[in-house]
């Protein structure tokens, strides 16, 4: 009975770690996804003012001014529709509850992983998509999501580390790889950064470490 207990408590902190994990990246991304956010509406806001003057201007429409009011609403369309992917993309992706095992195709669940880093990799980072033809899997997708964003935010991070040491012209890349062969399925995240330390190398499956500051990850 108490080796159950024991074994029952440990799962209830093995998923409040996951959580608190989650939102310890999450907090991360804020400003990523603000930016994100603000972009678009900004454009929105900028189109109604234009909407606005029009109408208050009391001047007929012509063929010239139903043309801009179709672009303006075409702009704010696209616009509404970016807010959406992004808000629906978070939502997806602080699955916290979902414990179970999804079937789940794993190119979509790093697409949802890079919609939320957007903002991050346009900074100067070349992104390639080497992805292969990918089956569904039964998985657990919030876990997934988890490893790829953390792998994902330190290439990032490594890559403006790398932009600090080097002379101008360096550009910074991240390769991501899919394959399935003889049943296994691959993953392969590369990028042209800082790297890691030879003496560090052997340390980094240890719980716990990191070289970073306190409250950087």
């Amino acid at each position: 009975e108490e080796v159950e207990n024991a074994l029952s408590e440990l799962k209830e902190t093995q998923l409040q770690l996951i959580n608190s994990e989650k939102m310890a990246s999450l907090g991360q991304l804020i400003a990523s996804v603000a930016h994100e956010i603000n972009t678009p509406l900004a454009s929105i806001c900028a189109n109604n003012e234009i909407l606005r003057r029009f109408f208050n201007s009391g001047v007929p429409f012509d063929d010239e001014t139903l043309e801009i009011l179709k672009d303006t609403n075409s702009i704010d369309n696209d616009a509404i529709k970016r807010i959406s992917n992004l808000v629906q993309s978070l939502k997806r992706f602080v699955r916290l509850d979902e414990t179970t095992l999804q079937k789940a195709n794993i190119n979509d669940e790093l697409d949802l992983t890079l919609n939320l880093l957007r903002h991050k990799l346009k900074k100067d980072i070349n992104l390639v998509k080497n992805y292969g033809e990918m089956p569904f899997v039964n998985c657990y997708p919030n876990m997934l999501n988890q490893v790829f964003l953390n792998i994902l935010m330190n290439a990032i991070q490594s890559i403006e580390k790398e932009a600090q040491n080097v002379q101008e012209g360096y550009v910074g890349e991240i390769i991501i790889s899919t394959d399935v062969k003889e049943n296994i399925l691959t993953v392969s995240i590369k990028d042209n950064g800082f790297g890691i330390k030879e003496e560090d190398k052997k340390k980094i499956f240890h719980a716990g470490f990191t070289t970073k500051k306190v409250g950087e990850g």
